[in-house]
């Protein structure tokens, strides 16, 4: 079965194929066609006339300038179209918005003018990023009416490289991968018991990097910690840039989850906040990730664009909020009853609600 819908998931199976995606540069590919056609044409005709008339040799280098500049286009634009293959396939999936449409007649196929459409999305330091697309599909173009929400994907190292599959018609295969977590490694621990010292830990990405071919090039944003999340004796605190959140302990603290499909696993969003926060602040927030399997049905199906902590630190920062909403008398409600392993490392998770 084949959907127009972005599968979260990765890697994604483009079912349209290469060259539907390649479709996307078909002015770069009909130009360097072209020119490499003429050129190659040329540069053959006036190679056989230049061995019974040497000056003609002056003709062949023209040509040959032609054919030279045709197969640069070519190279130039299949490999953007690799680049944006590779993205459909690996990138991130985002929710954003048309921003701007307009018009551009420099650019004209079989008559119809370009149309250059402008994406935005917010990332998780609330920074918007924006980036234009090209289309010579009317249908398609009038389909992007100006604040329309679509989902966008982006390259996981360069945030400003944005793709809308929406507007290409790339289709994907439904299927998505199987789960990378196997097995059972530790049991939940039970008995609520008092925490032992501080506990620290930074905030990851958002996104998972997969590596990089070597073929894509152009500078990549560097991969950095976003923050740091310290639970002591007292309170727990939240650190992004220059953002600062902090929930004590002294107070009833309430912890909201949603969850966000990837295939056979979910992204657990976490939001801890307490009653004496503003209705404007956000709380402290961030998000791991589980086997779908092991979250209860009801929960709000939502991307967050959080900062990630491991799921074996989240492991025990959970027994923390198990003990400290028990002191309050909340109840705890686990989304899952054990620990789970990944192939590479330990991930885990379960939240608390109030």
């Amino acid at each position: 079965m084949d959907v127009q819908v972005v599968p979260v998931a990765v890697p994604r199976r483009i079912s349209s194929g290469f060259l539907s995606v390649a479709g996307a540069h078909s002015f770069g590919l009909l130009f360097g066609t072209i020119w490499a056609g003429i050129g190659g044409l040329l540069t053959l005709i006036f190679g056989v006339v230049a061995i019974g008339f040497p000056p003609m040799l002056l003709g062949v280098v023209i040509a040959s300038f032609f054919l030279l500049s045709g197969l640069a286009i070519l190279a130039v634009t299949l490999q953007s179209a690799a680049v944006r293959h590779w993205v459909y396939a690996h990138g991130h999936v985002v929710r954003g918005r048309v921003s701007d449409k307009v018009l551009d007649a420099r650019y004209r196929k079989n008559g119809r003018p370009a149309t250059r459409i402008t994406f935005s999305y917010e990332d998780e330091r609330g920074v918007f990023h924006s980036g234009d697309e090209t289309t010579f599909d009317v249908s398609g173009a009038g389909r992007m009416r100006s604040g329309r929400e679509v989902d966008l994907i982006v390259d996981p190292y360069n945030p400003a490289a944005i793709f809308c599959p929406t507007l290409h018609g790339i289709r994907f295969a439904a299927s998505p991968p199987a789960s990378r977590l196997t097995g059972a490694a530790l049991a939940i621990r039970t008995a609520v018991e008092p925490p032992a010292g501080s506990w620290r830990c930074k905030l990851g990405p958002t996104f998972e990097r997969p590596p990089r071919p070597w073929w894509i090039f152009g500078a990549a944003t560097p991969e950095e910690a976003l923050g740091e999340l310290v639970a002591d004796e007292d309170a727990l605190d939240w650190s992004m840039d220059d953002e600062r959140c902090q929930v004590s302990w002294a107070e009833p603290f309430s912890v909201n989850a949603s969850v966000w499909p990837l295939g056979e696993e979910v992204e657990l969003n976490i939001t801890v906040r307490s009653p004496s926060m503003a209705s404007n602040e956000r709380g402290i927030r961030f998000k791991t990730r589980v086997p779908a399997s092991l979250v209860p049905a009801g929960l709000p199906v939502q991307q967050a664009l959080f900062p990630s902590v491991p799921a074996e630190r989240f492991a025990e920062l959970h027994d923390r909020l198990r003990y400290h909403a028990a002191v309050h008398g909340q109840s705890v409600a686990l989304l899952v009853s054990q620990a789970i392993q990944t192939q590479t490392e330990p991930e885990v998770a379960e939240v608390t609600t109030a």
